[in-house]
């Protein structure tokens, strides 16, 4: 069987290492409507707008650090009356890049740690990609409207995602 390409990311912004100044780089990035529409039809979503993530680069002795702020604005069913609804979604991504791992073999696990840092491919960093999955983990699965929770269980949170910003590590 022929070895077949990786799928091209719906978002993509590559930033190479070497690019990064040893005081940092403040980096912004906006999806636009094809790249918010691809995302939407990813992540079964009604629609997906303002998806955007601010913040800094820093190099590291093996790489870099990625310290964002990731938004969006999500529209889903409401998955007890199918109504639409939109949500504001928004956390924080710490991750850490290395070159000296060359294969997720060397990483190991404990219970309670850090995230172990990922593998810098190529000395280049897909932070449109990363952000991409950060979203993924950060929409609700079972969206409900506030008119549509059981008598004496309150309205769900307005802002869905991760309350208190969990604060994403890679």
């Amino acid at each position: 069987m022929p070895d077949r390409a990786p799928p091209t990311p719906e978002f993509s912004r590559i930033f190479k290492v070497a690019d990064v100044p040893r005081t940092g780089l403040d980096v912004t990035l906006t999806a636009g409507a094809a790249e918010c529409a691809a995302l939407a039809r990813r992540f079964d979503l009604l629609g997906l707008e303002n998806l955007s993530a601010r913040g800094r680069l820093r190099p590291t002795a093996q790489g870099v650090r990625v310290a964002l702020r990731v938004e969006a604005l999500v529209h889903q069913a409401c998955v007890v009356t199918l109504e639409p609804m939109a949500s504001h979604l928004s956390d924080d991504l710490l991750c850490e890049f290395r070159r000296d791992l060359e294969d997720e073999a060397e990483i190991s696990l404990e219970w309670g740690s850090e995230d172990p840092p990922e593998p810098l491919v190529n000395e280049r960093v897909d932070l449109g990609d990363l952000v991409a999955d950060v979203l993924g983990a950060m929409i609700d699965p079972y969206p409900r409207l506030a008119a549509s929770a059981p008598e004496g269980e309150g309205a769900p949170a307005p802002v869905i995602g991760l309350a208190g910003g969990s604060h994403f590590r890679y």
